[in-house]
């Protein structure tokens, strides 16, 4: 899958579900705490690590241009 379709996916899915498109700084400190999780996960070695990557990828920020 090619970049800019990932986007346009990811972009569509937030607007689907409602979620912020306007407030960047927001985005970015949402997926700061995600990629915690993830790490956190993987670092300890939860079975369920690849989940958290997946949750995120779907909702975080991306616009298309």
């Amino acid at each position: 899958m090619q970049i800019r379709s990932a986007q346009k996916l990811a972009w569509e899915n937030k607007v689907a579900k409602g979620f912020n498109t306007t407030d960047v700084p927001l985005e970015f400190c949402l997926l700061q705490g995600e990629i915690a999780e993830a790490f956190d996960a993987w670092r300890n070695g939860r079975e369920d690590a690849g989940e958290e990557p997946r949750m995120w990828r779907s909702t975080c920020w991306a616009q298309p241009r």
